[in-house]
């Protein structure tokens, strides 16, 4: 077995550009051309014309030293300012939100849109920051195969109003009307990303959110989100579990080529999963069990398994979501979410985990 590298789970592992894309499919002389067209800086440059390829989308992305797609960075106003003009007026009885992205599920096949992910942020642009979840995004499609990246701003075009979701945070995006506004980088301790949160941070503990979604209360829109602080944390890697055969026949069908000769790699379940047992902050708390459904779980997972074997991977999943995360000088919070059809069933979305301010003096 490789030995393995200290940083090998880094969260910089896991760059992905983010990419604003127009697919435009054009006639020409009877055949088929498709290009897509990206928003870089406020610019517009010719991206990929589709080959008929096999594409993993899961696979690690080169990072290049400046991100296509990226409209500014923070403190860019100009290239951010070139960039807004692209987004579309929403429709009538939609709305453009701004949003810092915090968490970001792994995939899940879908009958209708292939794969989903559920992504979860911050609402920027009401005065006090309040939930959101964009849900459905299509992972991998022919006119958006962009990876969305943690602490980004970005706006996007879409409506509350879902008549399958009352859940007050669940926001119907539209996908094609979306740009980024810039990324919010680590430094001083998250400062940037700590000031968005505000309030947020350890407002609500998992047995509140419990109590808030009674059973019987599907009918009640009830909060589903939220960032609890957890003590006596135990945690652990266990196997992943496979698709069901449902799923697997939905996995199935997404992969199958298109008319045009596009397939893509059928999606892989992730082949572990890593498990906390915690209690919340609330004074009676009973201990919770949640399963992290992180994206970077399932693709750490997928990546270092073929890097280092199964104990060597689980090795560095430890190193990196118990040892580094969980350790005494983080100041370790969870997202939390809870599922739709079965409001009382939350899991952990993500982690926050910046130093403790007293620990930086």
């Amino acid at each position: 077995m490789s030995k393995l590298n200290p940083d090998i789970g880094r969260r910089d592992s896991f760059r992905c550009p983010l990419l604003f894309v127009v697919t435009h499919t054009v006639m020409l002389q009877g055949s088929v051309a498709s290009w897509s067209v990206a928003c870089r800086g406020g610019q517009e440059s010719a991206m990929t014309r589709s080959s008929g390829a096999t594409v993993d989308p899961l696979a690690n992305i080169p990072q290049p030293a400046t991100p296509p797609g990226y409209a500014a960075e923070v403190g860019d106003d100009d290239a951010a300012d070139a960039c807004a003009a692209a987004v579309k007026p929403p429709r009538l009885g939609e709305e453009t939100v701004e949003v810092m992205i915090t968490v970001k599920s792994y995939p899940n096949p879908s009958e209708t849109y292939g794969e989903t992910v559920c992504v979860a942020g911050v609402r920027l642009d009401r005065g006090q920051p309040e939930w959101i979840r964009l849900y459905p995004v299509k992972f991998r499609n022919a006119d958006f195969d962009s990876q969305f990246k943690k602490y980004e701003i970005i706006r996007i075009n879409g409506t509350y109003h879902q008549t399958n979701d009352n859940r007050p945070e669940s926001f119907r995006p539209r996908q094609d009307e979306m740009m980024h506004v810039e990324r919010l980088d680590s430094k001083k301790n998250w400062l940037l990303r700590r000031t968005r949160l505000g309030s947020l941070i350890g407002e609500t503990t998992m047995c509140d959110l419990l109590a808030q979604n009674p059973k019987g209360g599907m009918a009640t829109p009830s909060p589903s989100l939220g960032l609890i602080k957890p003590t006596d944390i135990e945690t652990s890697v266990v196997s992943g579990d496979p698709w069901t055969p449902a799923e697997q026949a939905k996995v199935n069908l997404a992969s199958e080529a298109d008319l045009f000769g596009t397939s893509m790699e059928p999606l892989e379940p992730a082949p572990f999963a890593v498990r906390y047992k915690y209690r919340c902050a609330a004074a009676k708390c009973p201990g919770h069990d949640q399963k992290n459904l992180d994206w970077e779980v399932g693709q750490a997972g997928r990546r270092w398994k073929g890097e280092y074997g199964d104990a060597g991977a689980r090795e560095a999943m430890l190193k990196r979501w118990r040892d580094d995360m969980v350790s005494s000088e983080k100041d370790i919070h969870f997202y939390v979410g809870n599922q739709n059809r079965y409001r009382r069933s939350f899991s952990v979305l993500g982690t926050w985990y910046p130093k403790f301010e007293n620990a930086l003096f």
